[in-house]
C-alpha cells in the first residue's frame, strides 16, 4: 500500500529534512520502497540521494506548484511510501501538496517563540485546507531534543501543545550526532549502529507513523500501489474521480 507523508514548515531550523531522511533510511530497512519529492531548489534530497545509492530510493526534484500534484498522483503507486519535502510555507506548492496527502507533519523546536510559531504553523495549515476535499491528519512531532531524559522545557513545550488540543507524535526526535551525520554519509542511525539508542528513536518515530497512516482514511485521489496478494503479486489501485 502507497502512504503520502508530507512535511511542512515555516521556519528552518527545525529539522525538516532531516527527519524526512531519517524516516527514509528507516523505511528502508523495512524493505519498503520510498519516492522523495523535493520541491525546495536547494535539492537537499537530490543530493543526499546520490551519496546514498539506493536503487529503493527514488527522487523526483526542481519539483514547483505547477507539477507537484502531478508528480505525486503519476509516480505514487510504485512505491511503498511518498515522502515530500516542501521548500518555504504559505505557497501554492504548500497547498497542492496537502491536496494529495495522507499525512501532514510539523517538526517543532522547544523555546517559548517556536511553540508559538508551532501554533501558528498548524492553525495556517488547517486554514489551508479548509476547503479541500480529502483533509490529511495533521500531527506536530518534537524534534531535535536533548538525549536520555526529556527535560523540563520539553514536558513544557509538549504541555503548551496539547493544551491546545494539538494532534502530537507521543514519540520525540532526539538531537543524535548520527542524524547529523547522515547529510555526509547519505545513512542512518539503522544502517550505521542497528543496536544503538539513535536507531531506536528513529525506529519509535517511524513505528508511530506507520500506525497514524495505517490507521487513517487515505486521500481517494491518489492511485496506489497495493498490498501485495498472497500469490506475491502487486496490483494497483486507481484513484477515485
Amino acid at each position: 500500500m502507497t502512504f503520502v507523508t508530507t512535511y511542512a514548515s515555516s521556519k528552518g531550523g527545525a529539522g525538516k529534512t532531516t527527519t524526512l531522511l531519517a524516516t527514509c533510511t528507516e523505511l528502508r530497512a523495512r524493505g519498503l520502497t520510498t519516492l522523495l519529492i523535493d520541491a525546495d531548489p536547494n535539492r537537499h534530497l537530490a543530493e543526499w540521494s546520490k551519496l546514498r545509492g539506493d536503487a529503493g530510493v527514488e527522487v523526483i526534484d526542481g519539483v514547483t506548484e505547477a507539477n507537484i500534484r502531478q508528480e505525486i498522483k503519476g509516480n505514487a503507486d510504485r512505491f511503498d511510501h511518498v515522502l515530500v519535502d516542501l521548500a518555504g510555507f504559505n505557497n501554492m506548492s504548500m497547498v497542492y501538496a496537502f491536496s494529495v496527502s495522507d499525512l501532514v507533519i510539523i517538526p517543532a523546536l522547544r523555546s517559548r517563540w517556536d511553540i508559538k510559531e508551532t501554533i501558528r504553523t498548524h492553525r495556517n495549515v488547517l486554514d489551508s485546507m479548509a476547503e479541500m476535499r480529502h483533509q490529511p491528519e495533521v500531527r506536530i512531532i518534537l524534534t531535535r531534543g536533548k538525549q536520555a531524559i526529556r527535560s523540563r522545557v520539553s514536558k513544557h513545550a509538549e504541555t503548551q501543545l496539547t493544551s491546545r488540543e494539538l494532534p502530537m507524535f507521543r514519540t520525540e526526535l532526539f538531537d543524535w550526532a548520527l542524524l547529523e551525520e547522515l547529510s555526509y554519509s547519505g545513512h542512518g542511525p539503522i544502517e550505521n549502529q542497528p543496536d544503538g539508542n539513535a536507531a531506536g528513536n528513529v525506529r519509535a518515530v517511524v513505528s508511530e507513523m506507520i500506525a497514524i497512516l495505517e490507521g487513517l482514511t487515505l486521500n481517494p485521489s491518489v492511485p496506489r500501489k497495493a498490498a501485495p496478494a498472497r500469490d506475491g503479486t502487486v496490483k494497483r489501485l486507481k484513484a477515485k474521480a
